[in-house]
């Protein structure tokens, strides 16, 4: 299916607007599938932030312009039978800026944001799980379960970190750090707390810390994270050595070292992504690639106490599970996703399994594959 989107030549800026309302944006599965889709497009004399915007609307993807492009910019194109991301790719190029895709938001931003801010969410996301920490399971739960945070054209940044604060429960030190300044309105959909934090302060050249328990972060300058070492077995027929030297010849940027007859490579989220041959930007899993079983295939086991249904279904959905259901439905009939469950099942069944999770709400659910169906339960 092809995509058409004409810009219109007498549409040159985008107006300032202060009650944009809040969008319904795709994300997961749905948010790659739609980067996939071909796009046929012509645009001329509209700025970048306009035709952003008229992109993000049209296919109900986040898309945020990093505040050190230039959101005036015109950028004439064309383009038949590429992806939309290809398309996005390609308004990045003419912007002389990067791309990244950050959680279930694209990011177009300065060269050098845009190829670390991956690794840097993913480091302090690793702060989070790394085992030993005194952060408890649930305020494990809580700083993943993914949240949408949006914000009008003037808003402050300050404002919008604080929104980010309550959002997460979190308190923020060294706000002082935060310049002045307004910002057009922007969405982040589906987001972790790390995500959030990193996409705007990274804006500003500033970056944050977590507490030793992960109730409040402190603000700091930015800093290039450090590179992700991870270990990987010699490409067949190669040995170690040689493996090691073609990767490095392919990728002079890495860096790394042989160890017995393992290769040790150090490099960012998406280097790691391209030797594992997991898909990355511009890449998509190979046709006939195994999916996730179906739900009544799996065995679940799972013990937490207070945490948030929906932080729940968030991660089985990064497990391939996907939840529908009317959210002005569930919102008539008093259905809060946000209730906290408490539960403690080992190699359980689906059914019992969604039954404990959905038990603090008033909702029925149906499975198909790996489809789940959330609809009003009984008054």
């Amino acid at each position: 299916m092809s995509i058409a989107i004409w810009a219109l030549l007498s549409v040159a800026a985008d107006p300032v607007v202060l009650d944009r309302p809040l969008p319904a944006l795709k994300h997961g599965q749905e948010f790659r599938e739609t980067l996939a889709q071909p796009l046929t497009a012509t645009w001329e004399n509209i700025e970048a932030r306009a035709l952003l915007r008229r992109l993000s609307e049209s296919q109900r993807i986040g898309i945020l312009l990093d505040r050190c492009v230039d959101p005036t910019s015109v950028a004439p194109h064309s383009q038949t039978g590429q992806t939309l991301e290809a398309g996005l790719l390609s308004i990045a190029a003419r912007l002389d800026c990067g791309m990244t895709l950050a959680g279930n938001t694209v990011y177009l931003g300065p060269l050098e944001t845009s190829d670390w801010l991956r690794t840097t969410i993913d480091q302090h996301e690793a702060v989070i799980v790394k085992d030993g920490t005194a952060i408890t399971e649930g305020r494990k739960f809580a700083l993943f379960d993914r949240k949408t945070i949006h914000w009008q054209d003037l808003d402050t940044p300050r404002e919008i970190l604080q929104q980010i604060a309550r959002r997460y429960e979190l308190e923020i030190a060294g706000l002082d750090r935060v310049p002045h300044d307004l910002w057009a309105a922007a969405t982040i959909p589906y987001a972790t707390a790390a995500e959030s934090l990193t996409l705007v302060l990274a804006q500003l050249d500033l970056d944050f810390e977590w507490n030793a328990v992960a109730t409040s972060v402190t603000i700091v300058p930015y800093q290039l994270p450090a590179l992700i070492e991870k270990r990987y077995p010699p490409k067949k027929p190669l040995s170690a050595a040689a493996t090691l030297a073609a990767w490095l010849e392919e990728q002079p940027h890495l860096q790394g070292r042989v160890e017995g007859k393992e290769v040790v490579i150090a490099g960012r989220v998406e280097d790691h992504e391209r030797l594992s041959g997991r898909p990355g930007l511009g890449e998509r899993p190979p046709a006939g690639g195994a999916d996730p079983a179906p739900l009544r295939r799996r065995r679940f086991t799972l013990k937490v106490e207070n945490v948030p249904v929906r932080a729940i279904m968030r991660e089985l959905e990064k497990s391939g599970v996907r939840f529908q259901f009317d959210a002005d439905a569930l919102a008539t009939a008093q259905v809060d996703l946000g209730t906290p469950v408490s539960l403690d099942v080992k190699g359980v069944d689906a059914d019992d399994f969604l039954k404990a999770v959905l038990s603090t709400v008033n909702v029925r659910f149906a499975i198909d594959d790996r489809t789940v169906t959330l609809t009003p339960g009984p008054r």
